[in-house]
C-alpha cells in the first residue's frame, strides 16, 4: 500500500520567496536529482483591489500568456483567473519562474503563489496531496496574502511502498535526505489520508503502527 508523509519546515518571511525557492531549487541539482519539474500557481489579487498582478506580469513577461487560465479554488465557487501549470506540467524556464518570485509581493501582489518542486525519487502521485502540485509528492512553498499581512508555508511531502503490518517505512533515498536537510528546520512529520476506493479519505497504516 502507499503511504504519505507531510513535513512541515520553519518558513520565516524574512526570507525572500525567491531565495527560498532558489535553495529548494539548488537542492535538487546538488543532490544528483536533476532539474526538478516545477508546477506553480499564481493567483490574482480579489477584484476590485485596484492592481492585478497578472497583468503587471504579462506586461514584463509576455511570454506567460500560455499559461493564463480560469478556475474555481474550491467546488460551487466563481472561477478565479490564475497563472498556472498545476495540472498540464507543462514547461517553463526557472530564470523566469524566479524572476517572478523575486516580484512577490511588493510589484506582483498575488492573492496566493505556490511553487512545487519534484523529482520520481519522491514517489508516485497519489490522491490526497496537494492539488496545488497535482497531487505529487515533492517540495511545496506557498505565499499567501492574508488580512494580518503575508503568510508563508513550506513542506514536503514524501510517497512510500509499505505493509499494514510495518512498524517503519522504508529510508528514503539519499538525494530525497539531502533536499530534506537543506530545506531546514524541520517539524513532526503527520500522516497523509488518502483516498478511498470508495470516495472519502482514510489512513492507509492503523494508528498504532
Amino acid at each position: 500500500m502507499k503511504v504519505a508523509l507531510h513535513t512541515p519546515f520553519a518558513a520565516s518571511k524574512k526570507e525572500p520567496l525567491a531565495e527560498m525557492a532558489g535553495r529548494v531549487h539548488k537542492a535538487f541539482l546538488a543532490a544528483g536529482l536533476g532539474e526538478p519539474s516545477i508546477r506553480f500557481t499564481l493567483i490574482d489579487a480579489p477584484v476590485g483591489r485596484g492592481v492585478s498582478a497578472i497583468d503587471r506580469v504579462l506586461k514584463r513577461h509576455p511570454e506567460m500568456q500560455r499559461f493564463i487560465t480560469h478556475r474555481p479554488l474550491m467546488p460551487a465557487t466563481p472561477d478565479v483567473r490564475m497563472i498556472s501549470n498545476s495540472k498540464t506540467g507543462d514547461l517553463c524556464d526557472y530564470s523566469l519562474l524566479e524572476s517572478i518570485a523575486a516580484g512577490v509581493p511588493r510589484s506582483y501582489p498575488f492573492r496566493s503563489v505556490a511553487l512545487h518542486f519534484y523529482a520520481p525519487e519522491f514517489g508516485e502521485r497519489l490522491i490526497g496531496l496537494p492539488a496545488m502540485g497535482h497531487s505529487l509528492p515533492g517540495v511545496l512553498i506557498t505565499d499567501n496574502w492574508w488580512v494580518n499581512g503575508r503568510q508563508r508555508a513550506f513542506s514536503v511531502y514524501t510517497v512510500y511502498e509499505a505493509n499494514a503490518g510495518d512498524k517503519k517505512l522504508p529510508p528514503n533515498p539519499a538525494g530525497i535526505d539531502a533536499v530534506i536537510k537543506a530545506c531546514g528546520k524541520a517539524k513532526k512529520s503527520v500522516h497523509v489520508p488518502i483516498l478511498a476506493p470508495g470516495g472519502g479519505l482514510v489512513t492507509s497504516i492503523p494508528p498504532a503502527n
